[in-house]
């Protein structure tokens, strides 16, 4: 996951940067596969699971707010970051055998205004086959 979040380009100001982007896309990943729909639940998320995230982050500045994840993803183009994501997840693809469930919605709350659309999500579990 850290490769994948260290390939997403960081447009914030520099002087703005209390929080590395990898932090921000991991713990955002973890937030949204655990069902936060919102900014606000994504920090909240963050700031309950402190405690683990500090054992695989450099957590020096605590956990991003709502308004910094907001900040961070409304300056990348969504297409540039599924493009990143969806080539990541066939990287790994490759090292794992079984079937892959795989769910859909659109985030409550989300919705489309002038050129941006509602945001979608896809959740894909990996489900062991066994042999017969």
């Amino acid at each position: 996951m850290f490769i994948f979040a260290q390939t997403i380009p960081d447009f914030r100001l520099n002087r703005k940067k209390l929080h590395p982007s990898e932090n921000i896309v991991f713990i955002t990943i973890l937030a949204v596969i655990c069902g936060a729909e919102t900014w606000e639940e994504i920090e909240d998320y963050g700031i309950v699971k402190r405690e683990f995230l500090e054992t695989i982050l450099d957590l020096e500045n605590g956990i991003p707010s709502h308004d910094t994840f907001n900040r961070f993803f409304s300056l990348l183009k969504p297409s540039f970051f599924e493009e990143h994501f969806v080539s990541w997840i066939k990287s790994i693809s490759n090292h794992y055998k079984g079937v892959v469930a795989i769910d859909g919605k659109t985030v409550r709350g989300s919705k489309q205004s002038g050129l941006k659309s509602a945001i979608h999500l896809v959740s894909a579990f990996l489900q062991k086959t066994k042999s017969f």
